[in-house]
């Protein structure tokens, strides 16, 4: 009968040290993120002056009236499937 040191102990399988090992990263970038956003900015650029609203009125009635259209048509689908 042989006798084995290593018997009674345990060691980390190799999925276990592979999750170590990703965890040991996680400082790392975190340093590197928080740094990376450390720097000088340049002063922000004034917006140009805003430009006239264009009148949408008649699109907007139009697609109020396709939007229902829409929605007419999918309840008569959905009754005639139920009729069915």
């Amino acid at each position: 009968m042989t006798f084995h040191p290593n018997v009674g102990a345990t060691c980390p399988s190799p999925l276990s040290a592979r999750w170590a090992r990703k965890l040991m990263l996680l400082p790392l970038l975190g340093a590197v993120l928080g740094c990376g956003s450390c720097g000088e900015e340049e002063p922000a650029k004034p917006s140009p002056p805003p430009t006239p609203v264009t009148d949408t009125e008649p699109v907007g009635s139009g697609l109020k009236v396709i939007g229902f259209a829409v929605l007419g048509a999918s309840v008569v689908c959905v009754l005639g499937r139920m009729l069915d």
